[in-house]
């Protein structure tokens, strides 16, 4: 017991005398800076080795404690205070820690585990309205961009009842319903389209050819557009025309539109036949003083929803014919003219209102000249003209 009492006498001595100690190897050699030196070649320092329970019993460790942590297999320094100290693996992920954290922009500082402090910043940027409708963008180095409004915003909202309302640029809203029939047009990318319709059949066509369209619009009329796009609706019920004898040897036709059309008699020559009566909407009495019944035609139109439809004239004859077909109009322009297309869709306008002349061959070598304003002139054709 004496020996060791005064070997730690002598180490006591020797420290408040010197304040340096080297362990081991070569004890005569110290560095001036150094306060404890431990040198050896086949020793090393062992520290205390705790489990973290008891680690956290040391009353008030210093920052800067270590100690081996036998629970979590590394090396444990504290960097906090003995009040609140705070072990770290320094070899471990556990070297990211925030620090000192302080009002401004710098939020707080990083020790890696090395030790190095680095501080870092809250990153600041700016949105400036300059008040001509653009924006200006300063960002964390200071370096501006200039953002335009002019760019347009739509949005599309999904209701409660499976519709979507689609607002536009200017903030109208459109209800959709997605119930609603929806058919598609697909290009094949050879020239041809595939148009599916409301019940999955899909009819193929090419663009090369002349397409034209004849449309059911649910009110007993089509809808006719040719190879041009001019639309014509037809009425396959035809509406009342009317023949009025003037009981001037002229007569006076007006059509569906209203319009009137002076027709000399001697022009009529049509005769009227195989009739619906029940239709009557005239009488014409011939020069022998014959009385005729004119009775309204009817014709009718049927579609065979085969992309086909059937005409049926006035004498019960039918005709059948293909929309797909090239077709011509007549379009009643509505100021007493009419418009006729042609299958190429050359159109061709002319008036009901033109002046109309008549010659008559009177059986006897003589004509009657009839003018536009209804005089008569008789021409006798043995004379010589010169």
């Amino acid at each position: 017991m004496k020996p060791i009492l005064l070997t730690i006498s002598l180490l006591m001595a020797g420290l408040s005398l010197s304040a340096q100690i080297k362990i081991g190897d070569n004890p005569h050699l110290i560095d001036d800076g150094s306060l404890i030196e431990m040198e050896s070649n086949n020793k090393a320092l062992v520290i205390p080795r705790l489990t973290s329970d008891q680690r956290d019993n040391i009353p008030t460790p210093l920052k800067g404690a270590v100690i081996f942590n036998l629970t979590e297999n590394c090396l444990q320094v504290n960097i906090g205070t003995p009040d609140a100290p705070d072990w770290l693996c320094p070899n471990t992920s556990q070297a990211t820690n925030i620090i000192n954290t302080v009002l401004g922009n710098r939020i707080g500082t990083y020790v890696n585990e090395d030790g190095i402090e680095t501080d870092f910043y809250e990153s600041v940027t700016t949105l400036t309205d300059n008040g001509d409708g653009t924006y200006t963008y300063r960002n964390e180095l200071g370096e501006e961009v200039t953002l335009g409004t002019e760019e347009t915003i739509t949005t599309m909202i999904q209701n409660a009842d499976g519709s979507y309302s689609y607002i536009n640029e200017e903030g109208v809203s459109t209800l959709i319903d997605i119930n609603e029939s929806v058919t598609s047009l697909t290009d094949n990318l050879d020239g041809t389209f595939t148009y599916t319709n409301e019940d999955g059949v899909a009819v193929s066509f090419s663009t090369n050819d002349i397409v034209t369209t004849l449309v059911d619009n649910g009110d007993g009329t089509y809808t006719y557009r040719n190879e041009i796009g001019v639309l014509t609706v037809i009425d396959p019920i035809e509406t009342t025309s009317t023949l009025v004898n003037n009981g001037n040897g002229t007569y006076t036709y007006t059509d569906e539109e209203g319009i009137q059309t002076i027709i000399a008699g001697d022009q009529v020559t049509t005769q009227i036949r195989n009739t619906i009566q029940g239709h009557k909407i005239a009488d014409y009495t011939n020069e022998e003083g014959a009385v005729v019944d004119i009775n309204e035609t009817v014709t009718t139109l049927e579609e065979v929803n085969d992309g086909t439809f059937i005409y049926m004239n006035e004498e019960g004859l039918g005709v059948t014919f293909d929309t797909n077909e090239s077709i011509t109009t007549l379009t009643n322009n509505g100021d007493g003219s009419y418009t006729y297309t042609s299958e190429n869709g050359t159109r061709t306008t002319f008036s009901t209102g033109e002046v109309i002349t008549v010659l008559t061959d009177n059986g006897n070598g003589t004509y009657t000249y009839t003018s536009e304003d209804g005089s008569n002139t008789i021409i006798d054709a043995t004379e010589t003209i010169s």
